[in-house]
């Protein structure tokens, strides 16, 4: 029997595969269990109506213009929320992959998004850290100063 949350990902899920299209529907079609951990365990809790608004595979360009695609994004707080799975982000890594998991972190801060990693065992075995983590209580939107360079 699904719990609650685990159905409503489901329906989350199809909704979104329902929209997208291109590279954006394969990434949705891939095997999404770290995802529903963390949406189930993490996202859920802390934000009771993110169905409403959250977006899976979210596209960012990278600073080189690579498409880079985002668990989950809450667009009203520009918040990134990932899935650091080890399979999917470390295993047999290439240093062109580790740059290119770096140049992910940095794309996010250039769009101004607050990165929220989580991976597996974390998300299993520490059901507290990662919702306290999700919730910063002095974080506010990032605010670049005037007259500095993004870059």
């Amino acid at each position: 029997m699904l719990s609650t949350y685990e159905a409503e990902f489901i329906r989350l899920l199809e909704r979104q595969i329902r929209t997208a299209a291109g590279q954006r529907l394969e990434m949705l079609k891939k095997d999404k269990t770290g995802e529903k951990r963390l949406y189930c365990a993490v996202i859920r809790p802390v934000f009771p109506s993110a169905a409403d608004e959250i977006v899976m595979e979210y596209e960012i360009p990278s600073m080189t213009g690579v498409r880079i695609y985002l668990d989950f994004y809450l667009p009203s707080l520009r918040w990134a929320l990932e899935c650091e799975g080890y399979v999917s982000h470390a295993e047999k890594i290439t240093r062109d992959r580790f740059d290119f998991e770096k140049s992910r972190i940095r794309a996010m801060d250039h769009a101004h998004s607050v990165q929220l990693g989580r991976n597996h065992q974390q998300t299993r075995s520490l059901p507290a850290s990662p919702v306290r983590a999700a919730w910063p209580p002095n974080r506010g939107p990032r605010r670049r100063l005037r007259g500095t360079d993004p870059l």
